[in-house]
């Protein structure tokens, strides 16, 4: 856990002097693959998980088949099993795929955030995943959805630059590699009419007002069954008392109070730093709205799998307005944020994660 502070330490120092020499590109840069280097040691030296030992041992059997029959072999997205096909005829060496996994992620992650802020702020945000808990779960688990949330920042950051075509593509793309992603169909839609900030809010109250009253099982499985096909399979096989006894409990209170916390934090510095700030604006909306899907199928196993989506824009909706707000506060921002990125890196155990490092001091 010391190499986490460390780099706490040296990140809020290139952001808090000011002219450091540490907050040039260049240094910019070395952060960026000092904290990937510090989060791959630690999933290396945690133990495997159900998820990834199975994608383990389908890249094993991967090696003696052609593309078509890895393509049958599973039911995974054709995305994923072709990434995994093309890895296997290479090596089937576990710690490869595994980091070659992680790389993609990161550097998907990266390229998204640069088109958003400038480079020598990327340290800040990608300290705010690196304590982020489904980061990790992403990296050491479901690789899968791994590869679809960064591609779906890279989504919505397109159709924020009203870049339609590549938005689509992108979306598309994310679809083969995950089919949860769909749960970002909606944002186009939200972009295309404009819908309102609040109108969105409306929204995603009722959502909660359903869940609170368990009333969204009973809308969305209509739903689901109504549009049937693999949505309406997905949402009966994952509401089933099987999966629920495995995964615990559902529409979870906590879960609908830690999203909720971070629309208020959204909307009181857009009221108060970035009222014209569109792309601010724009990623609030995509909160929302995530977090409005996720809300309303609150009641399947798994759900945060869902809120995942949402989830992982927290560390841009958190530490963007203290890189852009024009204000004398700026810089004690910047430390709060820094804090509150300690505080979920706490909280939430992530920090447990860190224990095999004691090995190294």
């Amino acid at each position: 856990m010391v190499y986490y502070f460390y780099i706490a330490f040296w990140v809020s120092v290139s952001q808090l002097v000011p002219k450091s020499i540490l907050g040039t590109k260049h240094i910019s840069f070395f952060y960026l693959w000092l904290m990937f280097a510090l989060m791959a040691t630690v999933v290396f030296l945690e133990p495997l998980t159900g998820d990834m030992e199975l994608y383990l041992k389908v890249l094993d059997t991967n090696s003696n088949l052609n593309w078509f029959g890895a393509i049958s072999n599973v039911r995974w997205e054709p995305g994923f099993v072709s990434y995994q096909w093309l890895l296997a005829q290479i090596t089937t060496s576990h710690v490869v795929f595994i980091g070659i996994s992680m790389l993609v992620m990161w550097v998907l992650l990266v390229i998204a955030l640069k088109k958003v802020v400038a480079v020598k702020y990327l340290p800040l945000i990608m300290f705010g995943y690196l304590s982020l808990f489904s980061f990790y779960n992403f990296s050491m688990n479901v690789v899968r959805q791994g590869f679809a949330a960064p591609l779906i920042i890279l989504m919505l950051v397109y159709l924020g630059n009203n870049k339609y075509r590549k938005a689509i593509l992108i979306f598309l793309t994310a679809l083969i590699f995950h089919q949860s992603s769909i749960i970002a169909g909606p944002l186009l839609v939200i972009k295309r009419f404009n819908v309102s900030v609040r109108f969105l809010c409306v929204i995603f109250m009722a959502s909660s007002l359903l869940m609170i009253t368990g009333l969204n099982q009973r809308l969305m499985s209509d739903v689901a069954v109504v549009f049937g096909g693999g949505l309406g399979d997905a949402v009966v096989s994952y509401s089933s008392e099987a999966i629920l006894s495995r995964y615990g409990s559902a529409n979870r209170l906590d879960f609908l109070i830690f999203t909720s916390v971070w629309i208020l934090w959204g909307l009181w510095f857009r009221s108060r730093y970035l009222s014209s700030d569109e792309f601010y604006t724009w990623l609030l909306k995509c909160y929302i709205a995530l977090s409005s899907v996720y809300i309303l199928f609150g009641f399947i196993g798994y759900s945060d799998r869902l809120a995942a989506y949402a989830w992982f824009l927290i560390p841009i909706l958190m530490f963007y307005p203290a890189i852009k707000m024009l204000s004398k506060y700026r810089k004690l921002w910047i430390l709060v944020c820094m804090i509150v990125s300690v505080i979920l890196f706490m909280y939430f155990d992530v920090f447990l994660l860190y224990e095999p490092l004691k090995l190294f001091y």
